[in-house]
């Protein structure tokens, strides 16, 4: 797709089923632009079963990735990856050597657990309240909690 389209820039990916509460993104972004390396946002789940649906996540002092697993059957950490990615022009090249080498293109955890220990890849807090309103329970639970702000 990077190919097709020619993309040579920067890329912000998001997954169509969050919704982020108060704070923005600007933060995500310049944490991307400042270390020129891939960012991932994170979230502490505060439990170890809801990181099973995520990417469970260990990062060094500098906030670098030094552990990552895609949806994990035992996870070790609460600090789940959540679909939200910057992407710096200069790893545009690796995103398509993974694609190249016929890595799972479905799935955009994948392929941070495949990048980050080939550059450099860091992880980024979500300020506030984030959301997967990837079903009917979780949308409703945050149309009540947004209409109440």
């Amino acid at each position: 797709m990077i190919g097709q389209e020619a993309i040579d820039g920067d890329l912000l990916v998001a997954a169509g089923d969050s919704i982020f509460g108060e704070g923005g993104l600007d933060d995500f972004a310049r944490l991307g632009l400042a270390k020129n390396a891939p960012v991932t946002a994170v979230i502490d789940v505060g439990d170890l079963e809801a990181v099973k649906r995520y990417s469970a996540i260990t990062t060094d002092g500098e906030g670098r990735i030094t552990a990552f697993e895609e949806k994990p059957d035992q996870p070790e950490t609460t600090l789940a990856g959540i679909a939200l990615y910057f992407y710096p022009r200069s790893v545009l090249p690796l995103i398509s050597r993974y694609l190249a080498e016929g890595n799972n293109p479905d799935q955009p955890g994948r392929l941070v657990e495949w990048m980050y220990e080939r550059t450099p890849f860091y992880a980024w807090q979500v300020p506030g309240r984030w959301y997967d309103i990837g079903s009917p329970e979780t949308l409703e639970q945050a149309d009540r909690e947004f209409s109440q702000s």
